[in-house]
């Protein structure tokens, strides 16, 4: 069964007509497997909405947009934390490309356990949707804790692109926007990750590093813009050229 990735929503309209109660809605966050797995739902405040009608080929903007939602997978494999697949924890290297599927605020959780099911997060999926796909523009942050094996990896998406066919870009600098902060514990033997929680927070209530014994803070932070790469590299850095 793939309506539910190709067909319409049913609206409240058609619930009401027909009877039925409302979907329950999908949570911020949906637990695929305890300390392993989890997506979420980040609200994308003021977000453009990309559309795809039953049909046709290209994908057109809605005007005016409904609230609408970025899905985010994040998932723990061979000792790693991944988003989009990619590893996050420790974090590849640059230029780390990572892609959400946008769907509307409302999504119901019944349409949420089918994309966990189907994998549709994962990126082996390569079925047509009628979602569309952002190119992340982002904030990663690595934060200690102080206490051994555990640190916080903070995700703030700050920007979503779509280039190629009717393109276009949105930044994500509204006051109420969140962003995504996880906990995760490094185990020795055997050599794992966990995740210990896993929280969606307004950017003011982001857990803060600690000063170290030497005067720097315990962070890492790392920035990436899709639009600023290409193939050859980053624009305006010494490297491109020479790869060009």
């Amino acid at each position: 069964d793939t309506e539910w990735a190709i067909y319409p929503d049913k609206t409240a309209d058609w619930y009401k007509e027909h009877g039925e109660a409302l979907p329950e809605l999908a949570q911020a966050i949906t637990t695929v497997e305890a300390n392993r797995s989890y997506v979420v739902k980040l609200e994308c405040v003021g977000c453009p909405f990309r559309v795809r009608e039953l049909g046709e080929m290209l994908e057109t903007w809605q005007d005016p947009p409904q609230d609408n939602s970025l899905l985010l997978n994040f998932t723990i494999e061979d000792g790693r934390l991944l988003l989009d697949g990619k590893s996050i924890a420790p974090l590849a290297p640059m230029p780390l490309d990572l892609t959400a599927f946008q769907t509307a605020a409302n999504l119901s959780q019944s349409t949420m356990d089918k994309m966990t099911e189907m994998q549709m997060l994962d990126r082996s999926f390569n079925l047509g949707t009628k979602y569309g796909c952002f190119e992340l523009q982002y904030e990663h942050s690595l934060v200690g804790t102080g206490q051994t094996g555990k640190t916080w990896v903070q995700f703030d998406i700050t920007g979503a692109h779509i280039t190629g066919r009717n393109p276009g870009s949105y930044m994500l600098d509204k006051e109420d926007q969140k962003m995504v902060q996880l906990l995760i514990r490094e185990q020795v033997e055997p050599s794992d990750l966990y995740i210990e929680n896993i929280q969606v927070v307004e950017r003011k209530e982001r857990v803060q590093p600690f000063r170290m014994e030497c005067g720097n803070l315990a962070l890492l932070r790392t920035e990436f813009n899709p639009l600023e790469w290409d193939y050859y590299g980053q624009f305006g850095t010494l490297t491109r050229s020479w790869h060009l």
